[in-house]
């Protein structure tokens, strides 16, 4: 009776200790996490650029997900991965990132809160009964911190490879203490040709204007200062042609000091006459240095948008190949800023290449593309939209060009072999501090001192105003290039998260028919050895405690 007892008590003791145990690794799994992510791009865990990201947020960021529950079966698996990436979130936040999942259906206040939000209710496909139907679910992000809120008002249901760019790029705009620095090197002018004088203004205000909302706006009059300020991370240069050698050389010292750089710069001049011609010299004699050329032939393409010409009492709208359009398959899909873009149109676009060999640590990614089948024209280029362009592609060369390139990393500079511009022996006593202090032989740099970043496009005029009005969309690009120069610390570390394809190895018939031998009679023959194996076992047992007692 008395050994009975002290089995029992052993026994007790150790459930106890067991119990004690488990209670411990879950009071610890609270503070402390870990998970193993096996895949070989580490697709399923957040980048380190997040996770510095959140644990630096002072206070705490809110994820308000709008979810219907009731969601089509195909839609299924992409809503266990947005939860699971907002839970991956929180996790790694310290704290510091809150996740809410709700469902507005049948709820009138979550209804209204998800509308507040901006997050509408959208129609999708669903197979019910044999019958295709269109529901309409909720699948919206909302992010809030202190009276500050940013949207995902559809997370995309088809591709969640860049949701994780999207979060981030997010809680960088809600948690900034002050607006980033963006400087504006603004060379264009409108001409009105008025009796009493001559009005000239940007015809970039349009562009400006939506960038301001986001960034604080430095205005940089590079020809009369040629300086770029110490605190300005980010520069976009519009309509550089016909810089000055000093112009030029300021820019060139502002990438070796690692600042960002965004160029669109026009290929083509156009002239009167429906004629135009290869565009100024400009910037991008400073750009081929580095090793990437613009080539100032006009490019035509199969895709292209409609454009509206006036001839004289009636105006004219048809296809016009000269003003190329960027499909989504287009867009560079390994980088965020521009793979979830649709569309994009450049008019009268060049195009760049790229040197053979680029230095050691830089690198040239191609941003947009035209179709296989686009084609060049030569200068001097006819703009006539009645032209008959199906001959000019018949006599032309099809082929694939690249109109935006990003180029990033240590640069040697443009100047390394003619060395610093000579101060002009004409140049004015007023412009002469300027000449002076930019020149200055001892502050020259020849290599970068960190990573630079360009993102050059191969036309300028698709974000004028009269471009934009047209094209809205052209300005979302040039916003998104911003963001994640701007923000790079943050942003750039943040990879498209693409499935690999992973083919199954071509077997031999051999191991084909071993395999599937071992499949019929071994599983089975396993399972019944494990069976007997367990039956030896529990005799022993048995026979064990009956010897002890």
């Amino acid at each position: 009776m008395s050994s009975r007892r002290t089995f029992w008590q052993r026994s007790g003791i150790e459930v106890f200790l067991v119990l004690v145990v488990v209670i411990l690794i879950a009071a610890a799994s609270q503070k402390f996490y870990a998970r193993a992510d096996l895949t070989e791009d580490k697709v399923y865990s957040l980048t380190p650029s997040s996770v510095h990201l959140l644990k630096g947020i002072e206070g705490q960021v809110r994820a308000d997900l709008f979810l219907s529950r009731d969601v089509p079966d195909r839609m299924q698996v992409v809503s266990q991965e947005v939860k699971d990436l907002l839970s991956e979130y929180e996790a790694r936040s310290a704290g510091h990132f809150h996740v809410r999942v709700i469902d507005p259906t049948g709820n009138p206040d979550a209804t209204k809160r998800a509308n507040d939000m901006g997050i509408p209710e959208v129609p999708v496909q669903a197979l019910s009964r044999d019958q295709l139907q269109v529901k309409k679910v909720y699948v919206g992000l909302a992010l809030l911190y202190e009276d500050k809120k940013e949207t995902i008002p559809v997370i995309n249901i088809n591709d969640t490879s860049n949701l994780e760019y999207e979060i981030t790029s997010r809680i960088v705009k809600l948690t900034q203490k002050e607006l980033p620095k963006i400087g504006v090197v603004d060379l264009s002018r409108n001409y009105q040709f008025d009796p009493q004088q001559e009005q000239r203004g940007s015809r970039f205000t349009q562009l400006k204007n939506a960038l301001s909302k986001r960034f604080k706006l430095v205005n940089i009059s590079l020809e009369r200062d040629l300086e770029i300020p110490e605190d300005v991370p980010t520069v976009l240069l519009l309509n550089p042609l016909g810089l000055s050698d000093e112009a030029k050389y300021v820019i060139d010292q502002f990438v070796m000091r690692g600042g960002n750089l965004i160029a669109p710069i026009d290929a083509v001049m156009i002239g009167q006459g429906m004629q135009a011609f290869p565009a100024l010299p400009g910037i991008e004699s400073v750009l081929e240095k580095y090793g990437l050329k613009l080539n100032k032939q006009m490019v035509l393409d199969v895709s292209n948008s409609m454009a509206t010409f006036s001839g004289g009492s009636f105006m004219l709208s048809l296809p016009y190949p000269m003003w190329v359009k960027i499909r989504p398959e287009n867009f560079n899909q390994e980088f965020p800023p521009v793979s979830q873009l649709e569309t994009l149109t450049l008019p009268w676009s060049g195009y760049f290449t790229v040197k053979d060999e680029l230095p050691d640590g830089v690198t040239a990614t191609p941003l947009l593309k035209t179709t296989k089948e686009a084609s060049l024209m030569k200068s001097p280029f006819d703009l006539n939209p009645q032209q008959d362009f199906r001959s000019l592609r018949l006599g032309a060369e099809k082929g694939q060009y690249t109109l935006a390139y990003l180029l990033q990393g240590r640069l040697k500079s443009a100047f390394a072999d003619e060395g610093v511009p000579e101060i002009p022996e004409d140049a004015s006593e007023e412009r002469l501090p300027a000449l002076k202090k930019a020149l200055d032989p001892a502050k020259f740099l020849k290599e970068s001192s960190k990573d630079a970043r360009i993102v050059a496009v191969a036309d300028g005029r698709f974000i004028e105003d009269n471009f934009l009005g047209n094209f809205p969309d052209n300005a979302v690009f040039i916003e998104n290039i911003a963001d994640w120069l701007a923000q790079n610390e943050a942003l750039i570390g943040i990879r498209s998260r693409g499935v690999t394809s992973r083919p199954v190895k071509e077997l031999t018939e051999p191991v084909k028919n071993a395999i599937r031998y071992g499949n019929l009679i071994g599983l089975p023959l396993l399972i019944i050895l494990f069976g007997v194996f367990q039956w030896m076992l529990r005799l022993r047992r048995r026979a064990a405690y009956k010897q002890y007692y």
